[in-house]
This record gives structure tokens, sequence and C-alpha cells, in this order.
């Protein structure tokens, strides 16, 4: 590789070592020097641009034996910089990833692209020269420009630290924080279409308020009103729920073990009617405005201006999600672009208000009163 190497051994094997926690893979199916080769090849790739837009970099890691359905299989060629750029397009929709293998004397090969892997290793841009990695879904490393890699095997997930962020807010009871973060994951997943979006969740007593017919005595302005929703969004949930204990219990009655945590059953029929519904909410968000929901999830209507009642507070407490991260006070010129700023404005004057927002290169942000949290590494 000609160009020069950001990321040295040292940063490629402390990697190695946070993904042997959750595989248990030897040494040789993760081999330094293809790593470090792999991880300097994905930064240079991701600071290209193809077909006038930014490369993404999607790739999956694979190692001998491993299963792996719902694949193309391709020749194998050596991943490079141009060829990792040119099939970038390929991974722009945020479930198609490149597959990997190293070859003991070649190094990194492309062999194939595959669907929505489950638990795999995946090398991922964020935006240009930003990359993450996950093992079964779990972020292991964010690897910002600039700045020191943050690489631990087991680094805060999305639920745990959307939860913590919603403590003490009044509209969600304690118990259901999780599930309400799990709904949120989903929908700005559906999100990152390329756009930019914005969603406004509210509560109930807000949308039965008297409304004036004076735009500047309104906080928002709908354009698309929904005259009934039959999503059933969070029915779907439920039933997804239900099943995967069911199917919990059964495996643990053949194992002889005794049920003590439920996962999601990934990739389950309720899995897939649960995601249709978040990807038709996400989807909204490209209109211009912003789509409305319940706290209940309950979609209100899309294309919403937001009206401000307010002068704009004079700076916001930013945060990357790590649990040992100090949030940052930031003025609120310095927040983003117009969608960014309409948001922060909005819930700093609608206290019982959240939005959560994407913007047009990826970063997700969720807003609470004069708080942020960043959740782009997470998702």
């Amino acid at each position: 590789m000609d160009s020069p190497r950001v990321y040295t051994d040292s940063t490629a094997k402390a990697l190695r070592l946070a993904l042997q926690h959750h595989f248990l893979l030897p040494s040789k199916n993760l081999p330094l020097k293809s790593l470090t080769n792999l991880l300097n090849t994905c930064f240079w790739a991701s600071l290209k641009t193809e077909e006038a837009q930014q490369a993404r970099i999607a790739v999956v890691l694979t190692t001998p034996g491993e299963y792996m359905d719902r694949y193309i299989a391709l020749h194998p060629r050596s991943c490079s910089i141009e060829l990792l750029a040119k099939l970038s397009p390929v991974v722009r929709n945020r479930d198609v990833y490149l597959l990997i293998k190293f070859h003991k004397r070649l190094g990194p090969q492309i062999w194939g692209i595959c669907e929505r892997p489950l638990l795999s290793i995946t090398v991922q841009s964020l935006s240009p020269g930003h990359l993450v990695v996950n093992a079964r879904g779990e972020l292991v490393a964010d690897l910002p420009p600039g700045k020191p890699p943050r690489i631990a095997p087991n680094m805060p997930n999305w639920v745990f630290q959307i939860a913590a962020f919603l403590s003490g807010f009044s509209e969600i009871a304690d118990q259901g924080r999780f599930r309400f973060a799990t709904h949120l994951r989903y929908i700005a997943k559906a999100m990152l279409h390329g756009r930019g979006g914005s969603l406004l969740i509210v509560p109930k007593s807000m949308l039965v308020a008297p409304v004036s017919h004076n735009a500047r005595e309104r906080p928002l302005d709908i354009q698309y009103s929904v005259n009934s929703d039959q999503l059933n969004f969070v029915h779907r949930y439920l039933e997804w729920e239900k099943q995967s204990l069911k199917d919990q219990r059964a495996l643990d009655r053949k194992l002889g073990y005794e049920t003590t945590m439920v996962f999601l059953s990934p990739d389950s029929t309720e899995e897939r009617a649960f995601n249709r519904a978040a990807t038709l909410i996400g989807m909204l968000t490209a209109v211009d405005g912003s789509t409305v929901i319940s706290t209940d999830f309950t979609l209100i209507g899309f294309g919403s201006k937001i009206v401000p009642t307010d002068y704009p507070p004079e700076f916001i407490q930013i945060c990357d999600p790590w649990e040992d991260e100090s949030p940052t006070e930031i003025p609120f010129s310095d927040l983003g672009g117009m969608r960014h700023r309409s948001a922060a404005q909005f819930v700093n004057e609608n206290r019982d208000t959240l939005a959560l927002v994407v913007s047009q290169d990826g970063r997700v942000t969720l807003f609470r009163k004069q708080r942020a949290l960043r959740l782009e590494k997470l998702l």
C-alpha cells in the first residue's frame, strides 16, 4: 500500500484482543499485518468520492469455516483503496456489506457481497476518515480522525445509552425506557436514507390542546396530517417480543436452562414486520420538514414546520455516547445546520418532547431539553 499508515500494528493488536473477547478466535484467524493493512485501506478509501458522492466503506471480516448466508460470491480480488471506493455505491444501503477474507500470502481480499451480517466482525466508515468496528452487532472500536482510538471489548450499546439519557423523562416509565430505545434505534436506522431527516416525539397532551389559527402561536405547522395510523408499531414490537420469549423458553427447556433474560429473535418474521413499520416512519423524514409521532409511537404527521415561539438557548450540552464522557457546552450557533438548530430549539421550548435528527452525512443526534447525545457510533 503506497499511502502512509494511519493505524499502526499496536492499534490492530488492541483491536484483535477486543475481537477475540467476542469470538474466542485464535490469533492466526486475525493476522496482525492483514488487520493493520485493512484498517489503513478502509481509512484512505473513505476519503475518496465515487459518482460525486463520498465513498461509504462497509466490510465484513470472515474467518475459515464461518457460516454465512444470503451472499453473492465473487472471484477474489485484492482489497485496495481504489477497489473499495469503486464498490462503495453497492454498500450505500446500510444493510449491504463487502465480504473480506485474509489470504495467508496475499493479505485482505474481497470475495463477495452480503446482506445484513448478524454475527460477524464489521468495519464501517461513519464519515471521511472515521471508522468504527463492530462485533456481533456491538461496538468494539471507535477510530475518529485526529483523535486517539477508543477500543474496548464491551462498549456501551445503543439501548443502555438511550435509556440512561431518558432517565427522569416523565412521559416514559422507567421500565419502558429500554423498549423505547429499541424503537428509536430501528427508526434511526431507516432515517439514514442520505437526505437527512428530523423526528419529533411529543406527548399526547400537546396534541389535544386547542390549536390557534395564528401560526405564530403554534409550535408545529404540520403539512401532511395523518388521519388514521394503522401501522400498529408498538403492537408489532410486542408480537416480536412475545414470540422471542416463546422461542427462548422452548430452547431453554430443551437445553435444561432457566430463562433469565430474553433476547429478541433476529431476522424473525416478527422482527421483519416491526422493521417494515420502522422503515416507513423513517422514510417519511426524507420529506422536507419534520415527522411527528407521539410518545406511544402513533404517527401524527410529516412535513411539519417548526415555529419558534422564543429565542434559542445560548448553549447546548453535547456528548458522545461513552459512559466516562463529560458533556461539552457549545454555542447554539455551532450546533450544525438548520435542521439541528430547529430541533434543539423545539425541545428546549417544549420540555416534554424529544427530537431525533439525522444529517445528510450520517450524524445521528438525540435532543432533550438543552442536551444532545451523538449516536451514530452506536448505530
